[in-house]
């Protein structure tokens, strides 16, 4: 629970700081160009924080910086000459260019760096898996380690395990990363989906209205791995699992499974 916690404090505290960081170096480009006016080279500083909002957030984030940026350039050149709004009018167009090309860049690099931690956390958990299922025999560890491999084998920020009783009754079994108040919340919208989907042998990836829900997870995988036992894994962000990714961790289930059986 502390963990949990303490992640969630960090993540929003780098929030934050990005956010803050955007709006001082708006503010640095738009003192500098309000103090020397004559020198319309150093409207280029308003770059920095398009730049800076592109690679930190969105592009939605990169295209709304470049849009107060735009707005604040024609505000310092008032009043504008013909010939000075088509200069502006590029220079607009620039930078909202450069704001959505530094924001995929951001994606692509973001993209290659989770492929990167996925075939790594990949090699880990198997080795584990060989390591640690096989030498013991007790079903509780077995399903613990088997819920923590795969949190790291999927990159993602929890994993629930839980066992189905009578009618639509959940039971957890181990858990990684989440506190008692998120489980009692989660349980009701997994017990759901899980009775609808009972008979689909595939894993079922599953997004959340975090708003409405109450927790902080936007995206989960459940994956059955026995008749009545189910492993889900959660997602901070809005997260689309890849085909390779879900056959993966089909195969990681079905090398779990005969650990759990022989248990």
């Amino acid at each position: 629970m502390q963990s949990f916690n303490v992640r969630n404090s960090i993540g929003k505290f780098l929030k934050y700081s990005n956010i803050l960081f955007i709006i001082i170096l708006f503010a640095l480009s738009t003192t500098v160009n309000m103090r020397l006016k004559n020198l319309s080279e150093l409207q280029n500083l308003f770059i920095l924080p398009v730049v800076f909002a592109g690679y930190t957030f969105t592009a939605t984030a990169a295209v709304l910086t470049s849009l107060i940026s735009v707005v604040t350039i024609f505000f310092l050149n008032v009043p504008l000459q013909a010939e000075r709004i088509i200069g502006l009018s590029v220079q607009s167009i620039f930078l909202i260019t450069i704001g959505l090309a530094t924001s995929f860049l951001s994606n692509l690099l973001k993209l290659q760096k989770q492929n990167i931690s996925f075939q790594k956390n990949q090699l880990l958990s198997l080795h584990k898996i060989n390591s640690n299922f096989i030498a013991t025999l007790e079903p509780a560890a077995v399903v613990d380690q088997l819920t923590r491999e795969a949190r790291r084998l999927m990159v993602v920020d929890a994993s629930l395990m839980v066992q189905k009783g009578f009618d639509t009754y959940l039971k957890p079994m181990a858990d990684e990363n989440l506190n008692p108040e998120s489980i009692s919340k989660i349980l009701p919208v997994i017990s759901k989906t899980i009775n609808e989907k009972a008979s689909t042998p595939d894993p079922q990836v599953i997004h959340f209205d975090q708003r409405s829900s109450g927790f902080p997870f936007a995206s989960a995988i459940i994956a059955p791995v026995t008749e009545k036992m189910f492993l889900i894994l959660f997602s901070y962000k809005q997260r689309n699992f890849t085909r390779d990714e879900l056959d993966f961790l089909i195969t990681f289930l079905d090398e779990a499974t005969i650990a759990i059986n022989g248990a």
